[in-house]
């Protein structure tokens, strides 16, 4: 199944509000406005063909950094020297996620199986892809500050490979996107998976737009499982 069908199966439409089994619990201060997608983008562009301003606001920088040192500490540091659920390391960075600054401009729905397995070196990788791909859609998802349904799924292969989706209900890419000129953090992304033998197949429409990542088997190391508790209250998980 290509990214374009996978992610209209996970947002089968697109509304102005989310579902409330979808939604993130509403909070009583507002966040919105800190990013400013006219200001702050993810890449740098060169001049030659500007489509977007290529400096980086200091809250996007700030962001940024908090986005991968929660992933990172949630995901990269306990998987050290073993293998686990990849499941078990996202719902640690999604619940802090959900009590940080920017919990107000997502809601996700999280559809984990717990055969899902990564090693450390693997999971160093997604901690730097996911908190890439979430600052990207707080950018350019959305050209108001509404907040941003994120979709997450894994699902084992027979012959052991981990099938990661993570979709957006954004506007897509532009009509004449051009990945190697107007995405270097896209690529970087390509880059940090390649180096762990993974690939990537990047989809977009007007439903949004969606990463699909096939990571080969963990090499086998003593596994660790500990099953993850994500508050209810806050976002949507289906455990398979």
């Amino acid at each position: 199944m290509n990214p374009a069908a996978v992610r209209k199966k996970l947002f089968p439409a697109k509304a102005g509000a989310l579902g409330q089994e979808n939604r993130a619990v509403d909070h009583d201060s507002n966040v919105a406005g800190i990013f400013d997608s006219r200001n702050s983008p993810m890449n740098g562009v060169p001049a030659r063909r500007v489509r977007m301003p290529a400096g980086v606001t200091p809250e996007v920088a700030a962001t940024r950094e908090m986005l991968g040192a929660e992933f990172y500490r949630h995901m990269a540091l306990p998987a050290i020297d073993q293998v686990t659920e990849f499941g078990n390391l996202l719902v640690g960075s999604i619940n802090a996620l959900l009590n940080s600054s920017v919990r107000h401009r997502f809601s996700f729905n999280l559809k984990l199986c717990s055969a899902c397995i990564v090693n450390s070196q693997q999971a160093s990788t997604l901690a730097f892809v996911m908190s890439e791909i979430l600052i990207n859609a707080l950018q350019y998802a959305h050209p108001t500050d509404e907040r941003i349904a994120i979709t997450i799924a894994c699902s084992p292969d027979q012959d052991g490979k981990t099938t990661i989706d993570i979709c957006d209900d954004g506007v897509g890419l532009p009509r004449d996107f051009e990945e190697w000129l107007d995405a270097k953090g896209i690529m970087l992304i390509r880059f940090r998976l390649q180096k762990v033998g993974a690939c990537m197949d990047l989809g977009s429409d007007d439903l949004g737009l969606s990463y699909r990542i096939v990571l080969p088997p963990p090499v086998s190391q003593n596994a660790i499982f500990r099953p993850p508790r994500l508050n209810s209250s806050q976002a949507n998980i289906e455990r398979a």
